[in-house]
């Protein structure tokens, strides 16, 4: 399960917090938000601090947004230690 909460407190950019797991069904859930969010042209950041796992469509799906400009912040080391493995590299 995911759950996605925009963090609006900061004027020059939108954060996005994400808990759970960004695999299977959930990357249709965070491909919408991430799209919703896109349309404001302020930078965008995911947080990945409460992501416990990401599998592979869905990290080929954050590359993808990231050539865009999407920031990733955070996550466990377990996360950043996989994303890292898979060619992503986080704040």
């Amino acid at each position: 399960m995911l759950q996605i909460v925009p963090r609006m407190d900061d004027p020059d950019q939108i954060v996005l917090v994400a808990q759970g797991r960004i695999a299977g069904a959930a990357l249709n859930l965070l491909a919408n938000e991430v799209a919703c969010h896109k349309q404001s042209h302020r930078p965008l950041v995911l947080d990945l601090d409460g992501v416990r796992f990401i599998d592979r469509d869905g990290t080929r799906l954050l590359r993808c947004w990231m050539a865009d400009g999407l920031i990733l912040r955070g996550g466990s080391l377990f996360l950043r230690l996989l994303l890292h493995k898979r060619g992503v590299q986080t704040d």
